[in-house]
C-alpha cells in the first residue's frame, strides 16, 4: 500500500513509525505548491490539503483514497473524484472545539463592547458609560449545521438563546428551528453565523439582498469561508449601518489587502484565518489522520 504524505501536517518520527507499522509504503512531498518529481502512478492513499494544485491528479493513476487535513474540500476537482470513485476523507470535526469558541469570543466581544473598554484601559480612562447587551434570550442563526456549526450550539445553549438553522438536509434536533432564508424569518434574527462549506450553490450566498432583509443591529458572524459572503456588499451593507458587530475571520482575498475598509471599522473584530487553532490543533489533526488511516488500510485489504 502506496501512500504519498505532504508538509500539510508536521509528523514526527514516532508518528511516521505508526503510520509505516500500519503496512504503508510512506512516500513525503513537502510543498504542495511545488511540482512532484517522482513517479506517483502507484500511489493508491494522499494525504494533503490539496496537492493538486501543483499537480495534474490525472498522474495518480492508482489513487483510491484522498485524506484531507482540512475540512473545507472547495478546491478539489470534484467531477475527476466522482468519475473515478476516489474516496475524500476530510477532516470532520478535527477544529469544531476551537472554532466553536471563537465564535463565542467573537459575539461576547461584540456585544460585550470589548473594544470600548480596551480603549479606555489604554488612555487609562475609568468609564461606565458603554452600553453592554446580554446574549440571553437572542435569535440565532446559524447557516450550515455541520460539525463546526454543532460544535457552535453546543457552546451557546448555556446562554439560552434561541436556535434558528438553514441547511440543505433536514435537522433533527428539537430545540432547533430550521428556516429558509427570507425577510420573514430574518427580520427576527438577532445573530447570524456562517458556517457552511464554499460551493458553486453556497458562492456569495450572503450578498445585499440578504443583507437588507436582516434586522439592523444585527451580528454576523463568519469563519466559514470568505466567499460563501460577497465582500463588496458586506462593506456596503456595514457603512450603511446595518451590523452592530462583525466577526470575521476568512475573507474574500487572503492575506486581507491593507487598503480594505474592515481593517479600520471598530465594528469589525477580525482574525487571520485562524478561528481553527489551539493548543490541541495537532494532537487533534494527528488522531484524525491516523484513525482514518486505519479503515483505508482495512479497505485496501478487503478489496485486495
Amino acid at each position: 500500500m502506496k501512500l504519498l504524505l505532504t508538509g500539510s501536517y508536521p509528523y514526527s518520527e514516532k508518528e511516521l513509525k505508526e503510520i509505516r507499522e500500519l503496512g504503508f509504503l510512506v512516500y513525503f512531498h513537502q510543498n504542495e505548491a511545488e511540482k512532484i518529481n517522482f513517479d506517483v502512478s502507484e500511489i493508491e492513499v494522499v494525504v494533503c490539503v490539496d496537492i493538486f494544485k501543483a499537480n495534474d491528479i490525472r498522474r495518480f493513476k492508482s489513487l483510491k483514497y484522498l485524506k484531507l487535513t482540512t475540512v473545507g474540500s472547495d478546491s478539489l476537482p470534484h467531477d475527476y473524484l466522482l468519475e473515478n470513485e476516489i474516496t475524500v476523507l476530510n477532516a470532520k470535526d478535527t477544529y469544531a472545539v476551537p472554532m466553536g469558541e471563537w465564535a463565542v469570543l467573537k459575539i461576547l466581544e461584540i456585544l460585550k463592547k470589548s473594544r470600548e473598554f480596551l480603549v479606555n484601559q489604554s488612555n487609562k480612562k475609568w468609564l461606565k458609560n458603554v452600553e453592554s447587551l446580554e446574549l440571553f434570550n437572542k435569535n440565532v442563526l446559524i447557516i450550515g449545521y455541520g460539525n463546526v456549526g454543532k460544535a457552535i450550539k453546543e457552546r451557546l445553549s448555556g446562554f439560552k438563546v434561541n436556535f434558528f438553522v438553514y441547511n440543505r438536509s433536514p435537522v433533527l434536533d428539537l430545540d432547533i428551528n430550521q428556516i429558509k432564508l427570507t425577510k420573514e424569518y430574518l427580520k427576527t434574527i438577532d445573530i447570524v453565523i456562517v458556517s457552511l462549506p464554499l460551493t458553486k450553490e453556497t458562492y456569495h450566498l450572503l450578498d445585499l439582498n440578504f443583507f437588507n432583509n436582516l434586522k439592523d443591529n444585527v451580528v454576523l458572524i463568519n469563519l466559514a469561508r470568505g466567499s460563501v459572503i460577497k465582500e463588496k456588499d458586506l462593506i456596503t451593507a456595514l457603512n450603511n449601518g446595518k451590523f452592530l458587530g462583525l466577526g470575521l475571520d476568512v475573507f474574500e482575498v487572503e492575506p486581507l489587502p491593507k487598503e480594505s475598509p474592515l481593517w479600520s471599522d471598530e465594528r469589525v473584530y477580525l482574525t487571520p484565518h485562524y478561528s481553527y487553532y489551539s493548543e490541541q490543533l495537532r494532537k487533534r489533526q494527528y488522531n484524525n489522520i491516523i484513525n482514518d488511516l486505519k479503515i483505508v488500510k482495512k479497505a485496501l485489504n478487503l478489496h485486495s
